[in-house]
């Protein structure tokens, strides 16, 4: 696929999604004869927002066709106002009364209880009297700007009258017990409609309050952050969302870090510039990544794949240091990272982002949704990127950034069915072509040259995924659900002379059952997993490596919650492997809350985490010089005869509630300490040649990681964000226990967002990163061996934004704004064929400053 025919495409998408803006919605709503087909059609095309109305007496569905505007709370209300029951309220006694005698229907509807249909307040249920229970639950949502539906912290929960009420919990539910004065319940929040609903035949409510409130003047009480920290949840989670994401460009998941301070990127090597990242000072292959909770980045595409994911495709990530919950699977080891796409349920019909940057990189990205029916929607997301121009910034031969083109695409369905199934289905492409090296080298004609040293990447990946679900019990919060996924990797890549060719071939499957235990609301979570890789790695002329793994697993979780103060996590993992035989993965998560204001919560973490090493893929960055790679085997008949990685991590956190006058901040401090049991170390320093040796060491590799960090509303609508991380990680390197290379032991980082009137954005990052330790080299002569240590340095990060009418946005930036670059980042550039060429001590930036453009455009 050229870019003529993506972008052909993507017009043809746009005209498409321009032309099929409505959406349909339907909903029961109980009615006997003409007489109320035509009452109710009359009633519905009142509400705001439905242009068209249609009832069949026969199903009892009442199907409308409604503009974005449309709330389905006020379609419900509209109802039963005219006398009408639906699938989730039922109409007044009085109101009933109204009806003509022909249209009264309540003598035929069945007794007990009706199940809503699908819409915004899923799930609820129609009680008689007598089932009533004397303690309303339920939960309040609202819409967020893709449509999907968000808890809110803090609502007020009330009834009609009463001198107090409750406040939502943080994912959004309430408890009430009723009260002889009154069976109406208000719900409020600030900047929000209030909603009065009637609770006299019903024990659950599911709510979705409506921001089309228009006052006069407001004063905004709360500011819903960015990026956030949950005082509730267990397990320590930063939820980052859209806003956050577009303080920077964030063109890729491998630049969507920018600020936060949890994640250090850096990069490979100083030819192909391909980002890495680090979490509690380790590397980033620690870390699980998921998208929507299904494992993704992993395998061969452990370092590459963070370019998979368009950085426009991203709604929200969560992300946890340590081990996480052991139903996403055993190789979370320093912690994870969920990335949430776009959805066919968004708010927005289209999405598009363009890109430009000064080194000659251009990028759009469309997203584009259409609602098949009220049960089938499904979404195309598009990404296409390019890169033709040079730069030899510093003069020494080889390009500061690589050239190429890619082409990604997803398209993805999702199905809801009013019985409480529900499905999503999805499949994507990645086209990766690239090519680095010396200025003067042509893929085309120089690959594999022995005159011009080049590098190429010629990747495609194909993924596809299913997911089912089904609730069993709306009260009990049970539910089953299924996970496929599927992936084919084929990559050939060259560094000069060398080539690196593999394929891999995946096939993930896990099964979810959860259910709250007895009348608390204690979670039991239990599940099976399957894991299936082929392997096939072909690596210079004469090395080939081929493997099948299998790997069986089972796990438990239980979520105990005794009161709002304490709460538990506790999991177990047992996996089979083919080779290795029976591993375990025990993990803990504990949360103390000194009062029920959550303002002071301390929460502790005990868990154990494996994974097979893919040794080439995770040390790509040696291939870019003229190091070899040399394999100390330790376990023949296991992958590349060695063990798996393990490793055990404990942690500590503590998250204050701070207030400044009537705005809010939060301080955290959290210590994390990895163990490992056993680690695939790279050593740089052992082998007098300058070889790489890749082995097994146990009881000699651990981390240490403290940070401390400060989010805070200085001053109205000015946020504030500055942390201080100290690292330490060490294994045996030269037969020496040594600090891990290229990273430092003290990194500073403060982000400041404002946001000015008429949404003017303003954000500025800047970083300070400590000295780092470089490889010893002694192999090199004298006069080209690198400093034992680098400097330490800043970057400086700026954006500006404008927001025209909520749907149009401009922005404009730069990074490393200071221009600051590694000096020499090549040894022997000159000669990249001699045995002494090395681009892999890489401890800073390459292509200095960077100054970008860019917008966005949404049709909602």
């Amino acid at each position: 696929m050229n870019f003529r025919s993506l972008w052909l495409m993507a017009l043809s998408c746009l005209l498409y999604t321009t032309l099929v803006g409505q959406q349909e919605v339907t909903i029961s709503v109980f009615g006997k004869c003409d007489m109320c087909k035509e009452r109710i059609e009359k009633t519905a095309l009142k509400v705001d927002g439905v242009e068209n109305a249609r009832y069949d007496l026969a199903s009892q569905e009442l199907t409308v066709e409604a503009t974005s505007s449309f709330d389905v709370n006020e379609l419900h209300l509209a109802m039963t106002k005219v006398g009408h029951d639906t699938g989730a309220l039922k109409a007044s006694d009085k109101a009933y009364e109204n009806l003509h005698t022909c249209c009264k229907y309540r003598d035929e509807t069945p007794t007990g209880e009706f199940e809503k249909d699908e819409g915004e307040n899923k799930g609820e249920t129609v009680r008689s009297e007598e089932d009533l229970s004397p303690i309303v639950k339920g939960h309040i949502y609202e819409l967020d700007n893709d449509g999907q539906e968000v808890p809110i912290i803090g609502a007020n929960i009330i009834w009609e009258g009463a001198p107090g009420g409750v406040a939502t919990r943080t994912d959004g539910s309430f408890e009430i017990g009723r009260i002889d004065l009154s069976d109406r319940l208000v719900i409020s929040y600030v900047g929000y409609e209030p909603d009065t609903i009637d609770m006299s035949w019903r024990s659950t409510l599911n709510w979705v309050l409506s921001n089309d409130l228009v006052l006069q003047e407001v004063e905004v009480t709360h500011r819903k952050r960015s990026s956030e920290v949950s005082v509730m949840d267990p397990i320590q989670t930063l939820n980052i969302s859209e806003d956050e994401l577009c303080k920077a460009a964030c063109c890729n998941l491998s630049e969507s870090f920018e600020t936060s301070p949890a994640v250090d990127v850096s990069f490979t090597d100083a030819v192909t510039g391909t980002r890495q990242i680090q979490m509690l000072g380790l590397a980033g292959k620690y870390v699980q990544i998921t998208r929507e909770l299904i494992p993704d980045i992993r395998g061969l595409a452990s370092i590459y794949g963070l370019t998979y994911t368009p950085g426009a495709w991203i709604h929200s990530m969560q992300l946890s240091k340590g081990t996480g919950s052991v139903v996403n699977g055993h190789e979370s080891m320093t912690g994870q990272i969920n990335v949430e796409l776009r959805k066919p349920r968004a708010k927005e019909r289209l999405y598009l982002n363009l890109y430009a940057n000064e080194g000659g990189r251009y990028e759009g990205n469309l997203f584009v949704k259409h609602k098949f029916s009220r049960r089938i929607s499904s979404a195309i997301l598009l990404h296409g990127s390019s890169r033709d121009r040079r730069f030899d910034r510093n003069d020494d031969g080889f390009l500061d950034s690589p050239l190429g083109r890619d082409v990604i695409a997803i398209n993805r369905w999702k199905y809801q069915n009013k019985n409480g199934w529900q499905g999503q289905f999805g499949i994507k492409m990645s086209l990766i072509n690239r090519s680095s090296g010396q200025v003067r080298f042509d893929p085309d004609l120089d690959k594999l040259s022995t005159e011009i040293w080049g590098s190429t990447n010629e990747t495609r990946r194909y993924e596809s995924w299913l997911k089912l679900g089904k609730i069993l019990s709306d009260e009990q919060n049970r539910s089953i659900g299924f996970q496929l996924s599927g992936v084919l990797h084929d990559q050939d890549l060259t560094f000069g002379q060398r080539v690196y060719n593999a394929n891999q071939e995946n096939l993930y499957a896990n099964i979810i059952f959860q259910t709250d235990v007895g009348a608390s609301s204690d979670i039991l979570k239990l599940g099976a997993t399957i894991n299936l890789d082929n392997y096939d790695e072909k690596f210079t002329q004469n090395l080939f490596f081929e493997r099948n793994e299998r790997i069986y697993g089972a796990y438990g979780e239980y979520t105990l919650k005794s009161d709002e103060i304490l709460s538990v996590v506790g999991g177990l993992r047992a996996d089979y492997h083919n080779q290795y035989g029976m591993m375990y993965s025990p993990r803990l998560h504990a949360r103390i809350a000194t009062s029920e204001t959550h303002e002071t919560v301390f929460r502790l973490i005990a868990g154990k985490g494996w994974r097979t090493a893919n040794i080439f893929s995770e040390n790509i960055g040696v291939l870019a010089s003229s190091r070899d790679l040399v394999i100390i085997h330790t376990e023949e008949g296991n992958p590349y005869s060695l063990k798996p990685e393990e490793a055990w991590n404990f942690g500590a956190n503590l998250t204050q509630t701070l207030y400044l006058g009537d705005r809010s901040g939060t301080f955290t401090v959290d210590y994390y300490y990895t163990l490992f049991n056993n680690q695939i170390v790279a050593d740089y320093e052992s082998l007098s040649s300058g070889d790489v040796m890749l082995t097994n060491q146990s009881d000699q590799t651990d981390g240490h990681s403290i940070q401390t960090q400060l989010d805070l509303e200085l001053i109205r609508n000015l946020d504030v964000r500055t942390a201080y991380r100290y690292n330490y990680s060490e294994a045996s390197f030269g037969g020496e226990v040594k600090s891990i290379p290229f990273t430092p032991f003290h990194r500073a980082f403060l982000n400041l967002a404002y946001e000015a009137p008429e949404d003017w954005h303003f954000d500025l990052t800047i970083n300070w990163r400590g000295s780092q330790r470089i490889p010893e080299s002694e192999w090199l002569s004298p006069e080209d061996r690198p400093l034992d240590r680098s400097p330490d340095f800043y970057t400086v990060n700026a954006q500006i934004r404008k927001i025209f009418k909520d749907n149009f946005e401009l922005y404009i930036g730069g990074e490393n704004l200071l221009n600051y670059t590694q000096d020499n980042p090549i040894i022997n550039a000159e000669t990249p064929f001699a045995d002494d060429f090395d681009a892999s001590l890489v401890w800073g930036p390459i292509f200095g400053r960077n100054i970008y453009a860019g917008l966005r455009y949404r049709i909602e």
